[in-house]
């Protein structure tokens, strides 16, 4: 799925419609969504890639669990706020559904990874700051 942002100038949708209609004849139907855009109200990108490539896989190898585990159990012990699962019933079994993270904003993403840096304190697991060069780091090994 490709997302297209643009803004209005002079009250005119201003895009790279040539790019919107090139990616939209690849497919059969397609649906393009407008709405308004509000920084504050959209997760980073950086922020959830930190998270699966930082954050989720230091406790993973840590303790040895897998990553959607640790996904899951640092929604549940780091953002009850956010995160309160829900039970669902299907063909009368229950089950547990654990909210999605997209609906953080970017404040409440940062609020969420200093609960998660505090808990892992708690296990002895010390959470790395958010670094924009994280991703060069690792690939040279040198990520602590």
């Amino acid at each position: 799925m490709r997302t297209f942002k643009g803004e209005t100038i002079e009250k005119q949708p201003a895009a790279d419609w040539p790019k919107i209609h090139t990616e939209c004849a690849k497919y059969p139907r397609f649906a393009i969504e407008v709405r308004k855009y509000d920084e504050a109200a959209e997760i980073s990108l950086k922020q959830m890639a930190y998270f699966h490539g930082v954050i989720v896989p230091l406790f993973s190898k840590e303790f040895g669990d897998s990553p959607q585990y640790w996904e899951n159990k640092l929604k549940i012990e780091c953002g009850s706020k956010w995160f309160t699962p829900e039970p669902i019933k299907i063909d009368g079994n229950v089950f547990v559904m654990i909210p999605s993270k997209k609906k953080l904003k970017v404040g409440d993403f940062n609020e969420w990874y200093q609960n998660i840096s505090d808990f892992g304190l708690t296990v002895n697991c010390v959470v790395p700051p958010p670094d924009p060069e994280w991703r060069l780091k690792e690939k040279n090994g040198k990520l602590q």
